[in-house]
Parts: C-alpha cells; structure tokens; sequence
C-alpha cells in the first residue's frame, strides 16, 4: 500500500486481534496464487519442451501406412 495510510495500516496489523482470521484468508490466498503460478509456470515448461522434442518421421517419409 502507498500513501500517507500505508504506515497506519502496518502499524494496526498487528493492534486488532479481531483481523487475524482475514490475515490468514489473505496469507492462505496469497500463498495458493504462488503455487497456481508455480504448477503453471511447470505446465508451460512442459509445453514448451514438447513443443521442440523431435518426431519420428518414418524413413519412407510417410506415416506408416
């Protein structure tokens, strides 16, 4: 947070016992939004990687058939 509030509010952070279970939703939806971009950062890895793999290409130039 920016602004002449932002010292404020880091400072009652830690003042309102009443917060802690939002403090924890935020923290928990932080944390899950680390991981989405971790398993998806993996899934474009993978994607990537099959995208350059080379294919077999049958020494008749054909699929097979």
């Amino acid at each position: 947070m920016v602004g002449p509030d932002a010292e404020r509010v880091e400072r009652g952070r830690h003042d309102d016992p009443a917060l802690e279970p939002a403090r924890q939703l935020t923290d928990a939806v932080r944390e899950l939004a680390d991981i989405a971009t971790a398993v998806r950062c993996e899934i474009l890895t993978v994607e990537v990687a099959d995208a350059f793999r080379p294919r077999y290409v049958p020494p008749s130039g054909r699929d097979g058939q």
